[in-house]
């Protein structure tokens, strides 16, 4: 499971668009209204299963980016701090996975 998310987030390997579209595609409305709700700048939502990784980056304007597209965009964020912010997150993603949960985040930029 580890080996799956550091290669698709860290290593740029592929992502599984039948994933999202499974597990991630049916809360995008509900992700958006959390990121109004708690006046966020984006939510990242990560998924895994066995060897797929998918990914959803939503903006507070709305914008959905998908699987590569959502880490390319994340990554244009986080020039200097994309790879640390990824590992700070492993181990909470780690633990949805465990209780059979997708990991999601809702972030402010300072």
């Amino acid at each position: 499971m580890e080996k799956a998310l550091r290669k698709a987030l860290l290593d740029d390997g592929e992502m599984d668009l039948q994933l999202y579209k499974y597990e991630l595609e049916k809360d995008v409305l509900k992700i958006k209204q959390g990121i109004i709700d708690d006046k966020e700048d984006f939510a990242i939502a990560v998924t895994q299963n066995k060897n797929s990784v998918a990914m959803l980056l939503i903006t507070k304007k709305g914008e959905l980016f998908i699987n590569e597209k959502a880490r390319e965009k994340l990554k244009s964020m986080w020039i200097k701090t994309y790879a640390f912010n990824i590992n700070y997150f492993f181990p909470s993603m780690l633990d949805a996975y465990s209780k059979g949960f997708y990991w999601i985040n809702g972030i402010k930029l300072v």
